[in-house]
């Protein structure tokens, strides 16, 4: 993994070949999952794989998981549902970075065999000793005669190429062995033609008392606003309701949070707020209709009162482009989804411990300095971007 590493963060080809800079890069992605793949597979064969239980909520838990595809697969054109029928309070105590593992490998599988205007669904249901995790589709299916063999190690189904290239035949296998060793059970339902269904069964080790159930929230307005008592005050711009909720949901339990669908509404927000009452920080997405992410970052940072505001870029596009484009806007931060919610909170707690820093210093500078030394920093962006492409 070390090397792959390397190659993941080399950038030393020049222009011309670019192309093949990015094909590496891509491809050498694929291959570095592919051998921590390898790698857990092998812990499980030898035995070395421990599990590691802790209590959460299950709810926010397969919430979270389901609102980092919904991005991408609303804009495949597939439809996508999320039917959570267990009780919202419920906390579990299991291994959460293996359940997780299990729940993206079977929603991915899913995507990558159901077409265009396919329905995917990803079902919770609590039935007294154990919980039933499906993801269902309706994609190209299988043959009966090979479900026996879809948990086998390296196994591809004969279809694979109906909808995309085939994988490699260990995500499915990983999943099987992992629920395994978590006291569950994987199993599948297909019908070729007509799509399948997977169902992943694990112990109900509910966790009683000391947690309050997740509050019910109306997102179907442009904007809403839950404040914590104390701390500072974020504003999140965000146009996927589940992602919005569960970004309230972690925040607010430190900060005043604000939340608004799109670039748009959040200026109207902004424009309501007098300059002492102004967010202390702005986490944004980027794709978002009638205004997205890059232009909110544009308007916010040529604003003579809203520059001042740090801003973190919250998004799915991966793309050195993408974050080079945000970086030369003037961007604060850029984290990619899926993320980790312990990495945005720190994130988010030391950019805001350096802007009141930062402003307090501003305060005895020179402004023409200050603006000599952004010019600078932008005049650099703007020649490395031209340099990578």
């Amino acid at each position: 993994k070390g090397p792959l590493s390397s190659i993941l963060k080399s950038e030393q080809l020049d222009e011309k070949n670019l192309s093949f800079l990015q094909i590496a890069r891509k491809h050498t992605k694929v291959l570095q999952k592919l051998v921590t793949s390898l790698l857990d597979l092998s812990k499980l064969e030898s035995g070395s794989m421990k599990i590691d239980e802790t209590a959460f909520s299950l709810f926010e838990c397969t919430r979270f998981i389901v609102s980092n595809f919904e991005s991408y697969i609303q804009h495949a054109g597939i439809q996508f549902i999320f039917d959570y029928k267990a009780e919202r309070s419920l906390f579990v105590k299991l291994d959460k970075e293996k359940l997780e593992m299990i729940i993206n490998n079977l929603i991915s599988n899913a995507v990558k065999f159901t077409p265009q205007n396919g329905l995917i669904t990803v079902s919770v249901h609590d039935n007294k000793n154990e919980i039933l995790i499906k993801v269902n589709d309706t994609g190209i299916g299988m043959h009966p005669e090979e479900l026996p063999h879809i948990f086998d190690r390296f196994y591809q189904a004969s279809n694979t190429d109906e909808i995309q290239a085939g994988g490699t035949g260990i995500g499915l296998a990983l999943s099987y062995e992992l629920a395994k060793l978590m006291k569950g059970n994987l199993t599948v339902i297909s019908e070729y033609g007509k799509g399948s269904c997977f169902t992943l069964t694990i112990p109900r080790n509910e966790v009683l008392g000391g947690f309050t159930p997740v509050q019910e929230t109306d997102f179907g307005t442009k904007s809403f606003y839950k404040f914590n008592k104390s701390g500072a005050k974020i504003l999140i711009v965000e146009d996927n309701a589940s992602l919005c909720e569960y970004l309230v949901t972690i925040m607010s339990e430190y900060y005043q949070v604000i939340c608004a669908q799109n670039g748009k509404f959040a200026l109207e927000i902004l424009d309501q707020l007098d300059e002492n009452n102004l967010p202390n920080l702005i986490i944004s997405d980027v794709m978002m209709p009638e205004m997205d992410g890059y232009q909110l970052l544009d308007y916010l940072k040529n604003h003579q009162q809203y520059c001042k505001i740090p801003v973190i870029m919250l998004t799915a596009r991966v793309a050195l482009q993408d974050k080079l484009k945000a970086l030369r806007i003037g961007v604060d931060d850029y984290i990619t989804k899926p993320f980790e919610e312990e990495e945005l909170l720190v994130r988010t707690a030391n950019l805001i411990k350096y802007s009141n820093t930062r402003q307090a210093e501003l305060e005895t500078i020179d402004q023409a300095e200050v603006q000599t030394s952004m010019l600078s920093d932008q005049n650099w962006l703007i020649d490395f971007e031209k340099y990578i492409g």
